[in-house]
């Protein structure tokens, strides 16, 4: 619920979603480089391609936040009065789709696994615990701007969240508008609370997979679930008694960790060693 932290000589804004972005970032890449050590993966590599993916990770889901379509009408509309060519690159603000994000930063990933002929399963469960923990930080920064909000609850109960009058849930552009001082659910937070538990859960799975490629199977199969059941709560992704996009991609992605943990079962591909 503080959009801006601070303004730097009274004029330029950092943005609180910026700064945990920053901090969700920045612990990522540290955890990733610990256990990439573990797993006897060079650092340096595994950071070359963490900065990259993190790059396009920001363009692919900035990109699919702008395609959403209760958003077209503020990027391309330009007869709008707050209408901006720039508003496009206002990720500080802001508007980031985290699927999106995940198949830009994937992509990328995989073509520089390609070029510097790594393996891709090991790598991949190095990152995956990382991008939960990433992502835990993102949520809390979406708090605080006020952006990926929950459906209104009734009032007085002890877990809604009021926003300042100006925020974004109560703007009325917004794809079901809300009276101003209306308790919200606080999904936000709730989704925060559950990628670090995912985080620990991926964590801990780590020291003792048996084979490549369960650890990122094991991720996919969490997040899809995660991201199944609160976008039920959210109340800027669909109208009531719809599906949202992230629900059919996250149906997309339980399948795709399904599929692939039976693979891993079955075919018998490369075994690692427990891990202290």
């Amino acid at each position: 619920m503080h959009d801006i932290l601070f303004r730097i000589g009274g004029g330029f804004a950092i943005h609180s979603y910026g700064v945990m972005a920053m901090i969700g970032f920045l612990a990522a890449l540290f955890v990733t480089r610990w256990r990439a050590r573990r797993a006897g993966l060079v650092p340096d590599e595994i950071t070359d391609i963490a900065i990259w993916a993190l790059l396009a990770g920001i363009a692919g889901s900035r990109i699919a936040y702008v395609l959403l379509p209760e958003n077209r009408g503020y990027f391309f509309s330009t007869s709008r009065p707050d209408w901006s060519f720039w508003n496009l690159f206002k990720i500080w603000q802001g508007g980031l789709v985290f699927y999106g994000g995940l198949i830009g930063a994937l992509i990328v990933t995989l073509l520089l696994l390609r070029a510097k002929k790594l393996k891709m399963l090991p790598v991949l469960d190095v990152l995956a615990p990382s991008l939960a923990l990433g992502q835990a930080f993102g949520r809390i920064g979406c708090y605080l701007h006020g952006c990926c909000y929950g459906v209104p609850v009734h009032a007085g109960a002890w877990y809604g969240c009021v926003f300042p009058a100006n925020s974004v849930p109560y703007d009325p552009q917004q794809l079901v508008p809300i009276p101003p001082g209306t308790p919200l659910w606080p999904t936000e937070l709730v989704s925060s609370f559950d990628l670090f538990c995912i985080f620990i859960i991926l964590s801990l799975f780590f020291r003792h997979q048996r084979r490549s490629g369960e650890v990122l199977a094991l991720y996919l199969l969490l997040v899809s679930v995660e991201r199944f059941i609160v976008e039920f709560y959210r109340g800027d992704t669909h109208l009531p008694g719809q599906m949202s996009e992230a629900q059919w991609i996250g149906i997309g992605l339980f399948i795709a960790g399904a599929a692939l943990m039976t693979w891993l079962k079955t075919s018998a591909p490369e075994k690692v060693p427990a891990r202290k």
